[in-house]
């Protein structure tokens, strides 16, 4: 993952990093570049994600007619009621 950006002298710079899968260790590096050319110590974290045992299930529905919203409410508190 390459990244750019202009950063204004001292202040922190955040990094979001998505798609990350459960029970996987990664490790990521950075450093930065001023426009001088100049570059900063490579700055190294590793860590690992867990796992919280869930599962992700995918289910399709099809419905003879489109819904109406209050349809659409229902069906969705009834599946959470038994998932």
């Amino acid at each position: 993952m390459d990244m750019v950006s202009i950063v204004t002298p001292g202040t922190a710079q955040t990094v979001t990093v998505s798609n990350l899968q459960a029970s996987t260790s990664y490790s990521i590096a950075g450093y930065c570049i001023s426009q001088i050319g100049t570059t900063s110590n490579l700055t190294k974290v590793s860590f690992a994600t867990s796992s919280n045992g869930g599962v992700i299930s995918k289910m399709d529905f099809v419905f003879a007619s489109a819904l109406s919203t209050a349809q659409k409410i229902k069906a969705t508190c009834a599946l959470a009621l038994l998932f």
